[in-house]
């Protein structure tokens, strides 16, 4: 079965809709050649050309998901019009935070000196900036006292990955963006969401040994337990990887379908959709089968960040706003999959 989640009809609409006041991202200093970064990994050339990335942005020492995810909420806030004192909540959705079992959100909220907030972690891998907006969303329209959600994540990856890929689709740079939402603002206005689940896939990815299955040892670093890797499942032949492929891009399109019909509009009349920075071919193939072009997306956008991950959403948009991709009217898709898998797509109109 495929779970499904959406906003209620016509709910998000009117005097009480909510929209995206303010964008923000912060990516470090120091950039490399992402081929320079990836290839001892043993990736071939043609299929590294294949995913996109060009370079990637690395944090620098001591630089933590939390103080990446504080600067680009600054930004958000300063785009927004706001400030720290305004925000009454506040939702991280990092996947890599700075301590294991350790909440994020509690660092951003004291390192913005937001107290009048309260906040929560969020985890649903690269598909938590997008899933965050429906709960946000959701709770402002619930909670009479709630105006304004902050929305942030930061990625480093370099204690995660021994270098920064993951298989031939993902290739992971460093940085941080966030997001402010806001009762009755009329830009960016939220219309409908929809969150598709597959948990028999959710072994695909993970941190096989950091957790209560296993204890840490010498051994289990030796043989990198300690590591985000594929887990399942493991050689695939290539009719499997094809069905795999066409299972995964079909419950993409039904998710798509069903978030359009909530909002009461066809896929056809989306004007842009704001895509993770994953696999440029599998992207470009998903895109032609749902009748968009590559000029409709930010599918280009992996070429300067590779993969931040749940930050990629807030990025891109802000992107996409700044060089006039979006435009006042459209009608914006973010499209995003977790890992695991979840599917979520949400609809704006800017």
């Amino acid at each position: 079965m495929i779970g499904l989640v959406y906003s209620q009809e016509g709910k998000t609409m009117g005097t009480d809709s909510v929209g995206i006041a303010g964008v923000g991202s912060y990516l470090p200093e120091t950039v490399v050649d992402a081929w320079e970064a990836v290839k001892e990994s043993g990736i071939s050339k043609e299929k590294f050309s294949r995913i996109g990335a060009a370079k990637l942005h690395l944090a620098a020492e001591g630089e933590m998901p939390s103080s990446m995810a504080v600067a680009a909420s600054r930004r958000a806030l300063d785009d927004a019009g706001l400030t720290p004192d305004d925000v009454d909540l506040i939702i991280y959705t990092g996947s890599v935070k700075d301590h294991s079992r350790w909440q994020a959100s509690n660092k951003v909220q004291a390192d913005l000196e937001a107290f009048n907030s309260y906040v929560f972690d969020l985890y649903q891998g690269s598909s938590g900036q997008n899933m965050a907006l429906s709960v946000g969303c959701s709770m402002i329209l619930d909670d009479p006292d709630l105006d304004t959600v902050l929305i942030a994540a930061g990625e480093r990856w370099d204690t995660t990955l021994e270098r920064p890929i993951l298989g031939h689709s993902f290739i992971f740079g460093d940085g941080g963006s966030a997001a402010v939402l806001r009762r009755r603002h009329s830009d960016l206005v939220l219309l409908a969401w929809a969150h598709t689940t597959r948990g028999k896939h959710h072994a695909a990815f993970c941190v096989p040994d950091v957790g209560a299955g296993t204890k840490l040892t010498p051994e289990v670093f030796a043989r990198g337990g300690h590591l985000f890797q594929f887990c399942s499942p493991k050689n695939r032949s290539p009719d499997e990887i094809k069905a795999f492929v066409e299972e995964f891009n079909q419950i993409g399109k039904q998710t798509f379908e069903l978030a359009a019909r909530r909002a009461h509009v066809a896929i056809n009349d989306i004007d842009f959709v704001v895509m993770l920075n994953s696999s440029a071919h599998h992207n470009r193939y998903f895109l032609t089968e749902l009748g968009f072009s590559e000029e409709q997306s930010t599918l280009d956008y992996i070429a300067e960040t590779g993969l931040l991950g749940t930050g990629d959403i807030f990025y891109n948009l802000q992107k996409a706003l700044s060089t006039s991709r979006v435009k006042k009217g459209d009608l914006v898709a973010f499209y995003t999959v977790g890992g695991g898998y979840s599917w979520t797509v949400t609809l704006v109109r800017a």
